[in-house]
């Protein structure tokens, strides 16, 4: 079963993305920045869902510091925002929701059915995307190990030639 972390400070949200996705995925729920980045690195999660943290700006930090940890780096994020009415106080634009680096970006009101389709949405492309570098990884291995066989042969063939010359060539 895939593992979901859910960072957002709004409880009415996290109780109903606990009870939308608990029957598809195992979840760790948490309402805070510094809760998130602590379970992360252990909890090997496959998608990040991030949602309205306070303070403002909670949210952006949060996804800078996955984007700048090697570990946390490739982990997948759905930032959830905040509804439109409540953007002037709370949330960010959608361009600004962007420029977090996310895998995608959708605002509230959300169905559990669209929350369910984002996230399995999301989770296809990193499975598809891992599947393609895991091919191109294996490739070129197979290719490199062809080459170190080739340059082994050429080496040693070079080397009994230059074995064989020295024990032909007269001595002075």
């Amino acid at each position: 079963m895939e593992k979901l972390i859910i960072a957002d400070s709004d409880s009415a949200f996290r109780a109903q993305a606990e009870a939308a996705l608990t029957p598809f995925y195992e979840l760790e729920i948490v309402s805070s920045r510094e809760a998130c980045l602590d379970l992360t690195p252990r909890g090997n999660p496959d998608l990040i869902l991030v949602g309205r943290l306070e303070p403002r700006g909670e949210a952006f930090a949060l996804c800078r510091r996955l984007r700048e940890e090697p570990a946390t780096r490739e982990i997948p994020i759905l930032v959830v925002d905040v509804c439109a009415r409540d953007h002037a106080r709370r949330g960010w634009t959608r361009s600004e929701g962007m420029q977090m680096e996310a895998e995608g970006y959708t605002a509230r009101p959300l169905s559990d059915n669209a929350l369910r389709k984002e996230i399995a949405a999301i989770l296809d492309r990193a499975r598809s995307s891992r599947a393609f570098w895991q091919e191109v990884l294996e490739e070129t291995e197979q290719r490199l190990k062809s080459e170190a066989e080739s340059w082994k042969r050429l080496v040693g063939s070079m080397l009994s030639k230059a074995e064989a010359e020295t024990l032909e060539s007269p001595r002075p």
